[in-house]
């Protein structure tokens, strides 16, 4: 038997201050708008959608707002109270569907769901970057989703500018370049999580057996990790700026920046 110790997620510890830190913040807002144009874009009202590592629920319950019928899923518990409690405050609660799922779960999840559920998918914010071995996973979309469904992957990439620069002011240049290796360790509310950080090139190549590349883009490149979300504050007009300039250049910067925007849509 497991106990509740080992089923717990590291990202109960994090989860009552995540939207303190990031979710409302005004760089948090920047970014999540990004993606939201592109959920906007994909995902329509009547659509059935997975949400994987929904957090505290922002995304899904911004999408039931605009009549999407969302399946939110977390591995942490405490991020799902904190999404219920949202989604009930905002009176949609009957509009989605809450599940404690680890991603890597995903194919026993699909083995036991009809073929064709959800007319698509998504994962931001860099649920899937704790994920080994991502090809299960997609091979669970490909069944899960039916044909020409949306993908929407944010992804932590290898090549982010503002943590080589922080980390080298502060002559840590091993955490600098620490992105590049295969994995690398991070301490999420005290335990530790290897963590990886795929390329777009990389996801594009994993997802192409299955799912064809609609666009892939960098999301914060020129605006900065949340270690630096203060300076957004202080200089909203420079950082208005630097959110333009991460719209007109995303396309042709996707190898950069703290995230990649992959969007995918599933073969016939």
């Amino acid at each position: 038997m497991v106990s509740r110790a080992q089923e717990a997620s590291p990202f109960d510890a994090v989860a009552r201050d995540y939207d303190r830190t990031f979710t409302f913040t005004t760089l948090g807002r920047m970014l999540r708008a990004r993606v939201w144009e592109h959920l906007a874009e994909h995902f329509k009202a009547g659509e059935r959608v997975l949400d994987l590592a929904c957090g505290t629920g922002e995304d899904a319950v911004w999408l039931a707002q605009r009549g999407v019928r969302v399946a939110a899923a977390d591995a942490s518990g405490t991020m799902l109270d904190i999404a219920r409690a949202k989604a009930a405050r905002a009176g949609i609660a009957g509009g989605i569907e809450f599940r404690s799922l680890r991603i890597e779960r995903l194919p026993a999840y699909a083995s036991q769901q009809p073929p064709f559920s959800f007319d698509g998918a998504f994962s931001n914010f860099g649920g899937l970057n704790a994920v080994e071995d991502r090809t299960p996973v997609f091979e669970a979309l490909f069944r899960l989703l039916k044909p020409g469904g949306k993908l929407i992957l944010v992804v932590m990439g290898p090549c982010c500018p503002w943590e080589i620069a922080g980390n080298i002011l502060r002559l840590e240049p091993r955490k600098a370049f620490r992105r590049w290796k295969k994995s690398a360790p991070a301490i999420i509310g005290g335990r530790a999580l290897r963590v990886r950080y795929p390329s777009a090139a990389k996801l594009q190549k994993e997802l192409s057996g299955n799912f064809r590349l609609i666009d892939a883009q960098s999301l914060g490149l020129w605006l900065p990790t949340t270690e630096f979300r203060g300076l957004a504050h202080q200089w909203p007009r420079l950082f208005a700026f630097l959110n333009r300039l991460e719209k007109s250049t995303a396309s042709i910067t996707r190898g950069w920046g703290d995230h990649s925007i992959v969007i995918a849509a599933r073969k016939p």
